[in-house]
């Protein structure tokens, strides 16, 4: 249930982009939420409509939805950059460190159109069933902690087993951490 984003520099496509997971499926989130199978519901509106923001902030997008949809581990997303100085300004940010090794944190924005309560792991949870996705930000801290960058793919011609090996070191820190 590791995430990976992809974030490219402005010159590459535009105005930026990056690819990650907004959200992750079959796990428990901060609020207690667990994201089920199938709960993604507007996935062709949320790309024509939806948008990238900083920190849920509905009121100044900072991109746009290129592509998403559902995989096995959550909602899988591609989103690009307005040329906006504020839109810049966190393509900067989120550059900067996943360059420097950082986490970068993903979030969804959504309405829940149908949940159920159950248990999971002894605690008392509220299962997503179905939601209408509004908006992925980029967060500093998520909600789902699953939902963060372990990696990143910036165009500097690292080779892949150079890559593959800060990956599986980026994994190892990142679960000495949550443990």
């Amino acid at each position: 249930q590791f995430l990976t984003l992809e974030v490219k520099a402005a010159g590459e496509e535009g105005h930026g982009y990056l690819e990650g997971y907004g959200a992750v499926k079959g796990n428990v989130d901060s609020y207690g939420d667990v994201i089920r199978d199938g709960a993604f519901k507007n996935l062709e509106n949320f790309v024509t409509r939806g948008f990238m923001g900083e920190g849920h902030e509905w009121k100044s997008p900072i991109g746009y939805i290129v592509e998403a949809n559902e995989d096995q581990h959550g909602l899988r997303v591609k989103m690009a950059f307005h040329s906006t100085p504020d839109a810049q300004r966190v393509r900067t940010i989120v550059k900067e460190r996943i360059e420097a090794g950082k986490f970068v944190g993903l979030s969804i924005g959504y309405f829940t159109t149908a949940s159920s309560e159950g248990q999971m792991d002894g605690k008392f949870v509220r299962f997503l069933d179905a939601l209408e996705t509004q908006e992925v930000s980029v967060v500093t801290i998520p909600a789902n902690q699953a939902a963060g960058v372990l990696a990143a793919k910036s165009g500097t011609g690292v080779p892949r087993e150079e890559q593959y090996e800060s990956l599986q070191g980026g994994v190892s820190d990142y679960l000495s951490r949550i443990a």
